[in-house]
């Protein structure tokens, strides 16, 4: 009986750059994601990695969950990019859950993997996001592979600037993060109003 991903990967390479899933569509798991052996071989690599008993990045610094940290870590601060990576990549509609907001209280500049038209909803919502500065058109990608590979395209193309070039960078976005993260609290605020008024 095969019981790890480690022994699925063989089988894998064996199927002519296909893979298989076991989950029905719009599930934790996404076939899109894996859609040939080089994206199995990354996910398996880094999925080992993950999995080995208390391992911790030595960047991250704080203890889980601790109020103290949890908003305010010093490794985010050392990011340019908040890349978001939502619950389900392959929702039929775009779904927010802290993972997105956090990236806003953080003060953070980020790209999401998400459903397809994520970025449009939060627009939509009120909330500015960084066509500005990098290509945004990920999101209207059909494929949640397809936005990811296109994703990493332009975050190769931000670690190839100067530390200088960087810090430009983020300065000139200042003003979208702080637009993001006031207005959040009135969103947060709004959509707990409209909730109370339901019941």
């Amino acid at each position: 009986m095969i019981c790890c991903l480690e022994e699925w990967y063989p089988i894998i390479l064996k199927m002519n750059n296909s893979s298989l899933r076991t989950t029905t569509p719009f599930t934790r798991f996404n076939n899109d994601i894996t859609l040939n052996t080089g994206q199995w071989n990354v996910f398996l690599t880094h999925s080992s990695k993950f999995s080995e008993k208390n391992y911790q990045h030595p960047d991250i610094t704080g203890q889980n969950n601790d109020v103290t940290t949890r908003f305010n870590a010093e490794f985010l601060n050392l990011a340019l990019v908040y890349v978001i990576t939502e619950t389900v990549a392959e929702y039929p509609y775009p779904y927010f859950s802290e993972k997105t907001w956090r990236a806003m209280v953080t003060g953070r500049p980020f790209m999401m993997v998400n459903a397809q038209h994520s970025l449009k909803k939060l627009q939509e919502f009120g909330f500015l996001t960084f066509s500005d500065w990098w290509d945004e058109s990920y999101d209207e990608k059909a494929l949640a592979a397809d936005r990811i590979e296109s994703m990493v395209a332009t975050l190769k193309s931000l670690a190839s600037l100067s530390k200088k070039e960087l810090r430009k960078l983020n300065q000139d976005m200042l003003p979208v993060i702080q637009h993001n993260q006031n207005h959040l609290i009135k969103f947060a605020s709004d959509d707990l109003e409209n909730i109370a008024n339901q019941i």
